[in-house]
């Protein structure tokens, strides 16, 4: 008995173990991923980046305009808006992914998404991005506005460890994402999404006719009604 409540011991810790392995393991080949980050002039040994892990995305989640609600109701998450491509965005993508493969070793309910704002116009006009990149910690509904200089591993950990991020601005405010327009803003980026489905050079003119169709209609209405009124003031 002794000896089979040892095995299952020992099995259970070589269970998390491989576990906690796997969430860490980093999918890059290294002699590669040097070569990637010398040829893109990140100073990756200042930043204390791990190679491999710098160049693999493989925790970092494609947050879109369908899936953002879905997303973030549940767990916490670390959040990258950015442009795709972006190549004055390399060092900070290298960063988060970095970030992601330390950060779930020892917290791994912090799931990281990366959302791409030029290809993802709703979520560009919900969330107001005037610039890139940005960062937010999001906590339930609260969401942090985390600086880029905060996300190096030592650092980002040391600040999730102290104080969960909370420190760092929090987004609030009666015009912010988070206040009475955030209906507002998200019915606009919806409007915006699917003006953007439409790449035809005939869209313009499409809209416009729309428009004018839907103009005359409400004068056609508009007209009806005061005829109707004209009539019951003569019919009294």
């Amino acid at each position: 008995m002794f000896f089979l409540k040892k095995l299952l011991g020992s099995c259970l810790f070589l269970g998390s173990l491989m576990q906690a392995v796997q969430s860490v393991s980093c999918h890059s080949d290294e002699t590669v991923s040097i070569q990637a980050l010398e040829a893109s002039g990140v100073a990756w040994k200042e930043l204390e980046l791990t190679p491999s892990c710098a160049l693999d995305s493989s925790l970092v989640s494609n947050l879109t305009d369908k899936n953002w609600d879905e997303s973030i109701k549940s767990d916490e998450w670390l959040v990258q808006l950015t442009l795709n491509p972006c190549d004055f965005c390399l060092k900070e993508d290298y960063i988060f992914n970095d970030l992601s493969h330390h950060m779930k070793e020892t917290y791994p309910n912090i799931q990281f998404g990366r959302v791409y704002v030029n290809d993802n116009p709703e979520l560009a006009v919900r969330l107001l991005v005037e610039k890139l990149p940005i960062y937010y910690f999001i906590n339930g509904a609260n969401y942090y506005t985390v600086p880029a200089s905060e996300l190096p591993a030592k650092k980002a950990l040391t600040a999730y460890s102290k104080h969960k991020f909370s420190e760092f601005e929090r987004v609030k405010g009666f015009f912010s994402f988070v206040g009475p327009f955030m209906i507002f803003y998200k019915f606009l980026g919806k409007i915006l999404a699917l003006y953007s489905r439409f790449s035809s050079p005939y869209t313009p003119l499409l809209i416009n006719i729309s428009m004018f169709v839907m103009a005359m209609l409400f004068i056609n209405r508009s007209n009806k009604r005061r005829r109707q009124r004209k009539q019951i003031k003569k019919e009294k």
